[in-house]
Order: structure tokens, then sequence, then C-alpha cells
């Protein structure tokens, strides 16, 4: 048991009143302040009082011996010298002193020898307890430093564990409120078009505000040179600034990092998405253009076989009709251009007037004479607003394709409303296109 010494320092306990006040005398003379007691009973109610660095004890008291009190007072003092005085030396008291107690000396005492011995026990005690004082010190250092380190290590095996915005803030708040043994502790980060910080998690028994305010002890969240955001502890903290500079060192980085991280993976989520366009891209323009292309391949085969046995009109129907796919094929060919133009916003959009009565009929006279009679049907009101001809042209000769395709002498409908184009066989067949 360690025990700070008040006034007194120095205690005499001897029934000898007369050597006991020539002692305290003595000892007064050289400047060291000493108080007398006369019986082991006082002694021991002094240094609950008290708590004296030295004890000058006799041997012979009329309650106990020097030894028995000697022996009690350093079990409630371990840092108390002890020294026994004695007018009967003997071998086995000797012994008994040097092996249990600081000092052994034999009345008479030479002022000189008992100065010394005194202040020698003064400065032992001293020394004693300020060592003592420094190993518990130094020991509640130790622990204190230790579930810092703790800390560090707790953090290290989150931060390891995901790479979450949410959860590593998270982590931060509630590994920090148990080291620092705050009340509450908020981690608040930058935003983009934000002039203060603002709250991204907390923890504890205390609402934090939403934006940082400058309340509780903030340390600033720095990573690459840049300030990223603030760890705030609210109440006492039992942290040392080198662990909480420590702490946000590495919270900062693991929160830039995740913030990266998140960058990265919408990035490569957008590039995902690009090419699953461009792949539904080219699925597109693979059939748009293959379209015209067959067609404009077909007629000149047909063209080519029956040219003998063709009429001059008819020939130049088979020509028109390739002269117009091939035109057809040259406008889709141009719309590949304008999704160029489109990205480096060079693209210059013209309106035009459709006549949809003409459109269609170019594309359904030259079937006029297939084995499937096909009946056009208009709609009264035919504005398209955003459709060029072009491009209502294709729709229609796509639609056309079905009519090859059909089972043989079935009668077709082809019906164009102003919201589309739909096209189906009577009895059943459903729609093949809509816009």
């Amino acid at each position: 048991m360690t025990l700070t010494a008040i006034s007194p320092p120095v205690l005499v306990v001897d029934d000898d009143e007369a050597m006991r006040e020539t002692v305290v005398d003595i000892l007064a003379s050289a400047g060291i302040e000493a108080a007398g007691v006369a019986s082991a009973a006082d002694a021991q109610a002094r240094q609950e009082r008290d708590h004296p660095s030295v004890v000058l004890v006799d041997q012979r008291l009329p309650d106990a011996t020097g030894i028995e009190l000697g022996t009690s007072l350093k079990q409630a003092d371990d840092d108390l010298t002890v020294v026994l005085v004695t007018g009967y030396a003997s071998l086995e008291n000797a012994i008994a002193a040097v092996s249990e107690f600081d000092g052994f000396l034999t009345k008479p005492v030479p002022p000189p020898e008992l100065l010394r011995v005194v202040t020698a026990g003064l400065e032992r005690a001293r020394l004693r307890r300020e060592n003592r004082g420094l190993v518990s010190e130094l020991a509640s250092s130790v622990a204190e430093r230790t579930a810092e380190l703790s800390g560090l290590l707790q953090l290290t095996e989150a931060l390891a564990e995901t790479t979450a915005l949410d959860d590593l803030a998270h982590a931060c708040v509630r590994i920090a409120l148990d080291v620092t043994h705050a009340r509450a502790a908020g981690l608040y980060l930058d935003e983009d078009g934000q002039p203060s910080p603002r709250l991204c998690a907390q923890a504890g028994g205390i609402a934090l505000p939403a934006v940082l305010d400058g309340g509780g002890e903030a340390v600033m969240l720095t990573a690459g040179g840049r300030r990223i955001g603030a760890l705030v502890l609210d109440g006492p903290v039992n942290a040392q600034p080198m662990f909480l500079s420590t702490f946000a060192g590495v919270t900062a980085v693991a929160i830039q990092n995740a913030q990266r991280l998140s960058v990265e993976r919408e990035a490569v989520e957008r590039l995902s998405e690009l090419s699953r366009m461009k792949s539904t891209l080219l699925a597109t323009v693979s059939h748009e253009l293959r379209t015209p292309l067959t067609t404009v391949v077909g007629f000149a085969d047909l063209l080519g076989r029956e040219f003998d046995r063709s009429s001059p009109e008819e020939r130049r129907e088979m020509l028109d009709l390739i002269i117009e796919q091939g035109s057809q094929l040259r406008v889709l060919i141009e719309d590949l251009v304008d999704a160029s133009r489109v990205e480096f916003g060079t693209l210059r959009v013209r309106d035009e007037e459709v006549d949809l009565a003409a459109v269609v009929d170019r594309v359904a006279r030259p079937l006029e004479g297939s084995p499937n009679p096909i009946v056009v049907r208009l709609e009264s009101q035919f504005g398209m607003p955003g459709l060029t001809v072009a491009k209502l042209l294709a729709v229609v000769i796509a639609i056309s394709v079905f009519v090859v395709l059909a089972p043989k002498n079935r009668r077709l409908a082809m019906t164009v409303l102003v919201f589309g184009i739909a096209a189906g066989v009577v009895g059943g067949i459903t729609n093949l296109a809509t816009i």
C-alpha cells in the first residue's frame, strides 16, 4: 500500500519522555519536523492520520515490542522507513532489525548519527514513493496505450472487412467511442457544394448536430493533403493526441479509398451499360441494314431472271424499287453517321413534312400482284411529329416483309394510325410492329 506523507515526516515512538523529547529537539535543530508518541497504539493512530516517512521505534514499549510495532507499520505502508532504537544491543535484535527494517541504532545515539540515519531514511522513503508513483503511472499509461493499440487493431480489421462507405463510417465512430470513453462520437464528411462537413455516422447517447458547428473535440480527417471531414468526440476524452491523430489518419485514408472505389464502381457500371447499349444498337442496325439490302438483292435477282419475260414498265418498276431501297440503305448509313455526330455535339436536326399516304403507297404498290392481296386503310389524321419520310418508309418496308412471309391466299390488312403503324392478318395474327 502506498501512502502520501503529510506532516510531520518523522515519528518518534519511545515511552521515555525525556529521550523522546530529546530526539525531537535534535531533529528540529536540523530543520526536520518530528512528533513523539509513547505507545504502539498511539503510533498506529498517528500513522493513519499523518502518514510519516520515517519512524524511530524503541524496542521496549508498554504495549508491544519495537519489532512487532515496526512490522505492523511496514505492512500498512511499504514505503515507510522504520529504524529500530534500543538501549539493549543484542545480536537477536540486530538481526531482526536488519531483516525487517531499514536501520538499527543503539542508545545513546550520537546526534550526528541520528541526523544521518533520519536524513537517509527520509530520502529513501521519498524515492520509494516516487518510484511507486511512476510505476503506477507507467502501468496506467501502458493500459491506456494497450487499449488504444487494440482500438487501432479493431479499426484495421473493420476496414479490411468492407469497402462500403456507410459501414466504414459506423465502424469508425463505434471504435472511437469504445476507446476514448467519450459520451458521443460523430463522423462528418465534406460534400461538394456544402460549406461545412455533414454528419455521416454517430454513436453514443447524445445526438450530434447534422452540420459540424465547432462543438466537442474535432480531429480533422486529411488524406493526401486534402481535408475530407472530421471526427468529433463529445465529452471528456480519455485518449492521447497522438492516438487520435493516428486514428484519424487511418480513417481518412480508408474513407478516401472507399469514395474512390464507389466512383470507380459507378464508372464500371456505366461502361457496362454503354457496352450493353452498343450491343443492342449493333443488333438493331444489322437488322435495319439487312432489310433494304435483302430487297435490293431480291429485286436485282428477279430482274436478272425475268428480264426477257418482263415488260419495260415492269423492269422500270423493279429498278425504281432497287433505287428506292438503295436510297433507304444510304439513309440508314447516314443515321449511323448522325449517331457519331450526336456524341460530338455536331448533329443538326431538320423538320420536314410527311405525306403518310404517299409513303404507304410506295411500299404497298409493288405488292399488289403478290399472292397475298393487301388492303391499305388510312385513318383520317396522319400527323406524326418528329418522324421523317425516310424513317417512316423504313418502318413500312419492314412491315411489308411480313407480306412475303405470310401464308398464301391470306387477306392482309395494314392500318396506319396517328400514334404508329401496325399490320396484322385478319383472323387473329398479332401486330408485327409498332412505333
